[in-house]
This record gives structure tokens, C-alpha cells and sequence, in this order.
């Protein structure tokens, strides 16, 4: 138990240092979550701020339709996170992610180019539903490891605000140019760059070779049935028992009936 706690201790010292910290930042596989989290911030960003404008211009509708399009926007999302948990343990992260971008692009193209407002708003179900899970799955991911997970959480969550910030102007910028409606379009790309980076969200596998014992790089895992511990002649006999890393295995010919201590 000692040894455990001085491992995981020296872990702990070694992640909390700054430098462990901007090292985040170099790590390949949170920058592409980050891109992730990005595009699902660029798409839910901008139906929260250029939905309900965009159906009023784009079908002529009063300003209460398009508020009641953005409730049905942000109840597709909500019922797709109250199933998201099920989702994921059935069909693992990348499917999910993937399909999800699938369906929210499809959703916006069909929002986009819709003639009518009844088949616009069955796009904007079908956005609500693929925009839900992106970016719980993304800080899913960045938090695998929970020595690592507050420094990747910040690298990407500065990609999320960082398209909170940039997307309202610039999107603002173009539906003068060509509609609010139309200018919706350009963050289909963003949903096409999270659909093929799908796979930067699917848990680490394990190393192929342990760590050795004595570096802090060793998890420190619990058996069920720890090895035999080699026992010194100081330890035999009734101090035997003590030996704090578990169990210790006997000799069953010299005792055939251990005795058992609480």
C-alpha cells in the first residue's frame, strides 16, 4: 500500500508541473478533438444565434415562428442527450460521433435548401439530433486519462471558444452577402471535418508492454489474487498475516489447513 500511494503520488507531481500542462497542447490526438469540439460549437453556436433570424427572413415568418423553430432545434437536442448514454454504450463513440455529423449535415443542407418551412423544420430536427452528443463525446475523449483530463479539457474547450467567438461575426459578415438562411451553409464544412476525424475519439489502447514496476509511468492496478510475496524468516509465523501487499501463498504440502486471520 505504500508503494502504491509513493507511484501514484510521483504520477501526480509529474502531470502537475506547467510544463505538463502546455504539453497538451503538443499532443496530436487532443488538437483534432479540439477540431471536433470546434465544429459542434460552430453548429450549435450558430443555431443559437442565427436560427430563429434565419427562418424569418429566409420564409417570411414573424419573429414567434422563428423562436418556436429554435425551441423544436433545442428539443431534438435534448432528447437525443437524455438517450446519449445508451447510445454510446451500444454503438461506441466513433460510430456515434459519425453518424451524428452525418445527420446534422444533412439536416442543415436540408434547412438550407428547403422550399417550404414544414420541410425546413424536419431539417432542423434532423441538425438538433446530430448536433446533441459532438461535444460530450469530445470531452469524453479528452478526459480518458484523469491525470491528463484537466489540461486536454482546456486545450480543447479553448477550440470551443474560440468558434463561439469568431463564428457570430463572421456568419453575420456573409448573411449580408447572401442570406442568413444560405450563410448557415458555410459550417458544413466544419461538420465535414468532424465526421472524418471520428476516430480521434475512440478510447487509447493499452500499451503492448506494461511499464515496469518501479516507474511512475506504472499503473498501479488491484488483483483479485496477488502473486506471491517473498517472505523474509523475520516475517514466518504468526506475523505472517501482516504482510501488506495481500495474501501470502503457502506451502500447501507443509500446511495442508492455512489458517485464516481477519
Amino acid at each position: 500500500a505504500g508503494i502504491a500511494g509513493r507511484l501514484r503520488a510521483a504520477r501526480v507531481r509529474r502531470v502537475a508541473r506547467p510544463g505538463s500542462a502546455l504539453g497538451a497542447w503538443r499532443e496530436p490526438r487532443t488538437l483534432l478533438i479540439g477540431v471536433v469540439i470546434m465544429s459542434a460549437a460552430l453548429s450549435e453556436g450558430a443555431a443559437n444565434d442565427w436560427l430563429a433570424l434565419a427562418v424569418v427572413d429566409g420564409f417570411d415568418q414573424v419573429e414567434a415562428v422563428g423562436a418556436a423553430m429554435f425551441g423544436v432545434f433545442v428539443g431534438a437536442m435534448t432528447m437525443i442527450r437524455l438517450l446519449g448514454t445508451r447510445l454510446i454504450d451500444r454503438y461506441g463513440r466513433v460510430v456515434v460521433l459519425r453518424t451524428s455529423g452525418l445527420v446534422s449535415l444533412g439536416g442543415l443542407l436540408l434547412f438550407g435548401f428547403a422550399p417550404s418551412l414544414p420541410l425546413a423544420a424536419v431539417g432542423i430536427v434532423a441538425w438538433g439530433f446530430g448536433a446533441a452528443l459532438t461535444v460530450p463525446l469530445g470531452i469524453a475523449a479528452a478526459s480518458d486519462d484523469p491525470l491528463r483530463a484537466a489540461s486536454r479539457v482546456a486545450v480543447v474547450s479553448a477550440f470551443s471558444s474560440t468558434a463561439s467567438l469568431a463564428a457570430p461575426p463572421l456568419l453575420g459578415l456573409a448573411a449580408e452577402v447572401m442570406g442568413t438562411r444560405h450563410a448557415l451553409l458555410l459550417i458544413t464544412a466544419a461538420m465535414v471535418a468532424s465526421v472524418l476525424l471520428a476516430r480521434t475519439v475512440r478510447r487509447p489502447d493499452a500499451p503492448a508492454e506494461p511499464a515496469p514496476a518501479d516507474s511512475p509511468d506504472a499503473p498501479v492496478v488491484a488483483s483479485a489474487e496477488p502473486g506471491a510475496v517473498p517472505v523474509s524468516p523475520a516475517t514466518t509465523g504468526d506475523d505472517a498475516g501482516c504482510v501488506p501487499s495481500g495474501s501470502v501463498r503457502r506451502d500447501v504440502a507443509a500446511e495442508p489447513q492455512p489458517a485464516h486471520r481477519a
